[in-house]
Parts: C-alpha cells; sequence; structure tokens
C-alpha cells in the first residue's frame, strides 16, 4: 500500500496532461484507472484493488486529523464538562460532519465540492498561515520561539538558526503575501467544466471564505477587550503576553527560563493570558 501511494503521484504526472490534473475530482477518481490501463494487463486487477483502497484511506486520514483538532479543541476549551464525555462529543461530531457531507453524495455533490474547493482551500489557509507566522515571529518574538525549541533539542549555534530566522522573520510571510495578492488579483468565478456557477453560488464561496476567517479577528476583539489596562495599547500588550505560567507542563522539564517566570498563581491575569496564549 505505500508502494502503491508513492507511485501514484509519478505515474499520474507521467502520463497525464497537467489540463487534466487540474481538476481536483478526476485526478482522484479516474486518474489512477487510465494510468493503470496503459501497463501489463496482468497487473491491473491488483492495482486496481489497491487504487481504490487508497482512494478511500487517503480520505478517512483526512477526516481523523481534522476531527480529532475539532475535539481537542473543545475538550481543551471545556475540560469538566466534556472530557468525561468524549465518547458522545466524538460521536456527535462525527454525526454532524456526516450528515453535512450528505450534499456531496447527491447528483449535484460534485458541484459542492468543487466550489469548495475553487474558495475555502486556498485562502483561508493563506491567511491563516500568514497570521501564524507574524504573531510568533513579529509578536512572540523568533528568539523566543528559538529558546523553546533549544529546551526541546539542545543549544545549536546562531549558523543552525541563521536561515530560520530569515525564513520566519522575512521570506515566508512576504511569500504568503505575494500569493494572496497574486491569487485575489488572478480571481475567476467558478465553473465546472463549461458550466458557470450562478451569481449566489460566488456569493455562497465567498460566505464561506468570510465565516472560516471571521473567528480571527472576533477573538482578537473579545480578548482585547477583556484584558486588564487603563488603555488600548496596554490592553493590546496584555493579550501580546504569554502565560505566567508558559513553559513544559512538568516541573522537571520547565528549566531555569521557564522556572524564573513569575508564579502563575500570583498573576491576577493568569486566566485570561492562558486562554490567550492557547488561541
Amino acid at each position: 500500500m505505500s508502494l502503491c501511494n508513492f507511485v501514484l503521484p509519478f505515474a499520474q504526472f507521467t502520463v497525464l496532461s497537467i489540463n487534466v490534473l487540474s481538476k481536483l475530482e478526476y485526478m482522484a477518481f479516474h486518474s489512477f484507472i487510465e494510468v493503470i490501463d496503459k501497463y501489463n494487463e496482468k497487473l491491473r486487477p491488483q492495482y486496481r484493488l489497491l487504487g481504490g483502497i487508497t482512494t478511500h484511506i487517503l480520505p478517512n486520514g483526512g477526516f481523523s486529523l481534522s476531527n480529532e483538532t475539532v475535539l481537542t479543541t473543545l475538550l481543551d476549551q471545556f475540560p469538566k464538562v466534556l472530557r468525561s464525555k468524549r465518547i458522545y462529543l466524538t460521536t456527535g461530531v462525527c454525526l454532524l460532519c456526516y450528515f453535512l457531507g450528505l450534499v456531496c453524495v447527491t447528483q449535484a455533490g460534485i458541484y459542492w465540492i468543487n466550489l469548495v474547493d475553487h474558495f475555502c482551500v486556498g485562502w483561508g489557509l493563506i491567511i491563516t498561515a500568514l497570521l501564524e507566522l507574524i504573531s510568533l515571529s513579529w509578536i512572540y518574538g523568533i528568539n523566543r520561539f528559538i529558546k523553546d525549541i533549544e529546551m526541546m533539542i539542545g543549544e545549536r549555534n546562531w549558523l543552525f538558526w541563521l536561515w530560520w530566522r530569515v525564513c520566519w522573520f522575512f521570506i515566508s510571510p512576504c511569500v504568503l503575501t505575494a500569493v494572496l495578492f497574486w491569487t485575489l488579483t488572478t480571481f475567476t468565478p467558478p465553473s465546472y467544466g463549461p458550466i458557470e456557477y450562478p451569481v449566489w453560488g460566488t456569493a455562497l464561496g465567498w460566505c464561506m471564505v468570510i465565516f472560516c476567517i471571521l473567528w480571527i479577528p472576533i477573538v482578537a476583539i473579545v480578548r482585547v477587550f477583556r484584558s486588564e489596562g487603563s488603555t488600548l495599547c496596554q490592553k493590546i500588550s496584555a493579550v501580546c503576553t504569554s502565560a505566567p505560567d508558559w513553559g513544559p507542563y512538568l516541573e522537571q522539564h520547565r528549566g531555569e527560563r521557564y522556572r524564573n517566570r513569575p508564579d502563575s498563581t500570583e498573576s491576577p491575569n493568569r486566566v485570561q493570558l492562558l486562554a490567550i496564549s492557547k488561541v
């Protein structure tokens, strides 16, 4: 199975054209079969079976990862209520995803898949990654982040971290910003083959993107509003400060860098800052 997963992309890009591969659903469900048809007839049944199994395993693996992300977020946010009911929470989330995904197996399902792929796959991830880079490099600080990594892997010399500093602080944010603006300026309305989507379909796509990203500024505004401080600058500074007990959970792993931080119980803003660090 691992060999099949490794060979599949090379075979697809070798035999099929780039125009064909640009269609996600064609690449996932049809291209493997066309590739295998070009090889020895004796191997076709075996590779068709492996291709079918792979097509089912890969989406299930992706769903498990996304599902666990949602579950972990809910459990960390409401530990006292949900940790003892994890099995019910998991069942509820899976059922919700199942019912939401039923629209994708209808006769118009491929149009919904194409619409989500056209809008949600790119911009949401790019904007989220860009904001994470800005928060990590320019707010939390690259030096602090490197110290956190060195706590786990040991100290390294400055030359080891030179590339990572340049990449995190400058190259990656610039590349992501350029890609974001390029995709916005070259935007074309979605279509599936010769069929153009109606105006309401395009509007729905934009609404999906905005709904996914809108929670970032909403949570930021709420955190700033709830933080301590008499001025806006003080509130923003409090929000951008890590929690007093930030560091490894176990005391023997904290080291001098984390052990010298103020005790978490002495900070009046402990709960707020802890929630901020998790966000």
